[in-house]
């Protein structure tokens, strides 16, 4: 599979609790280029896949929770407010966000 796949520890996320997860990118078609937070914080990922030949750029949407158009479902929540940037927030961006809360 083309892809980037990156997890963090289970229970990093847990059910019924609002949580704020964030997943920077730089662009560099490797999963060193990846760093996910949940809450603000920083976690340690493994990565499942790094092998990104081509670029991340298509006419397809963003899906979030899906492994592309296979209907391979891997999120049984629900989320709220989305944000997307042009750039990698910073660790202390993403620290400030989450303090800030949703807006």
């Amino acid at each position: 599979e083309i892809a980037i796949d990156v997890t963090t520890a289970a229970g990093a996320v847990s059910a019924g609790v609002t949580s704020q997860v964030c997943f920077t990118y730089d662009g560099s078609r490797t999963a060193a280029g990846t760093l996910l937070y949940v809450n603000g914080v920083l976690h340690t990922k493994t990565v499942a896949s790094d092998n990104l030949t081509a670029s991340i750029a298509s006419g397809s949407p963003v899906v979030i929770g899906e492994l592309g158009n296979l209907g391979a479902s891997y999120f049984g929540g629900a989320t709220g407010y989305w944000r997307t940037a042009s750039r990698a927030y910073t660790s202390s961006e993403i620290a400030a966000l989450y303090a800030a809360g949703p807006k």
